[in-house]
């Protein structure tokens, strides 16, 4: 059985709003060889801009990445989750 490790991105990764700095991303590339371990991206922003944050080959450098706070979902690199914030929460909330 494999652990998942989820890390928030802003905060966490990066300082809130900025790029993965090379001693962090150092961390995970150890993490990432760990046997038994998963590694996953959480965070409320959009996927642009947790590619922007963690770097062009994010998407396909860790396991699991839940963007929008999971509303769009991917597992080794494939989508397997989406819906808009709007469906989610209903038009009538959302105004």
């Amino acid at each position: 059985m494999k652990t998942l490790v989820l890390f928030d991105v802003d905060g966490t990764l990066t300082k809130p709003r900025l790029s993965i700095t090379d001693e962090m991303n150092n961390i995970l590339s150890k993490l990432k060889k760990i046997d038994n371990l998963n590694i996953g991206i959480v965070g409320g922003s959009n996927l642009n801009k947790q590619i922007e944050q963690l770097g062009e080959n994010a998407l396909n450098s860790f396991d699991w990445f839940f963007s929008e706070n999971g509303l769009l979902s991917f597992k080794n690199r494939k989508e397997f989750h989406r819906r808009s914030i709007s469906e989610y929460l209903g038009e009538n909330k959302i105004k």
